[in-house]
């Protein structure tokens, strides 16, 4: 793993959080251009099914994707 890879697996590791039922929960917000890449991270990293749903107009207006700080569409979690 090189240096530059570790804070992003850090940010990984903050948000796989431990659940009410002790599993992993993750969620992350993305636009439409890096939604497969947060479905794929949430299948990776929780070792789950994702749930894709779609972020509220209001709620749009102060959400930023994860990967490029884009305006948020979709949230993407188990």
């Amino acid at each position: 793993m090189s240096k530059s890879e570790l804070p992003r697996m850090l940010w990984i590791i903050d948000l796989c959080r431990i659940g009410r039922k002790g599993e992993e929960s993750m969620e992350l917000f993305c636009c439409q251009e890096h939604v497969e890449m947060a479905l794929d991270e949430v299948v990776y990293e929780c070792e789950t099914y994702p749930v894709l749903t779609q972020v509220s107009e209001e709620k749009q207006l102060s959400t930023t994707c994860e990967y490029c700080r884009n305006v948020a569409i979709y949230l993407v979690g188990n």
